[in-house]
């Protein structure tokens, strides 16, 4: 029997959290094994310009003064990944959203072609979207929809649903 407790990974409830862990493994890697790079120190000087620190050595004259940083785990180069990863970010979320509006005009289409076009833009209505969308249009109704009281439209609602099931 061991001491240690049984290490168990469960990601059922957390999809994502195996490629967290890939990305927080590989930069702890990097950071541990991509060594180190001397920098200039530089400081901003009474003037707001930003100036290099010197020191005077053995011999009296003025070096400039350096910094060793990690080469991976440093301002400069979490600052250039965010930069560089920002595009691709913004492009997922606006493709995103551009899948889900061409989803919900398939299913419009889809629900006119089945039960017909009164179904569909009760459909539309109660999603507040247009079930023909033309050029000029703002995306939203004149006024709400609700179904209420028309038997025949609450069957053909009643029936989508049921067929939707």
């Amino acid at each position: 029997m061991s001491l240690l407790p049984k290490l168990k990974l469960n990601f059922s409830k957390f999809p994502e959290g195996g490629l967290i862990l890939v990305i927080l493994v590989l930069g702890l890697l990097l950071t541990i094994f991509g060594g180190e790079v001397e920098r200039p120190k530089i400081v901003t000087g009474p003037d707001g310009q930003p100036t290099r620190v010197m020191q005077t050595d053995a011999n009296g004259q003025e070096v400039p003064v350096f910094v060793k940083l990690n080469k991976f785990f440093n301002a400069e180069t979490l600052t250039q990944i965010a930069k560089d990863t920002s595009f691709f970010a913004i492009m997922a979320v606006g493709m995103t959203m551009v899948i889900i509006t061409a989803g919900i005009d398939l299913s419009l289409a889809l629900v006119e072609e089945d039960h017909g076009s009164e179904t569909a833009l009760a459909v539309a209505r109660e999603l507040v979207v247009y079930l023909k969308r033309s050029g000029g249009q703002l995306q939203k109704p004149a006024r709400p929809f609700v179904v209420r009281g028309n038997a025949k439209l609450l069957a053909k609602q009643h029936n989508l649903l049921s067929w939707i099931a």
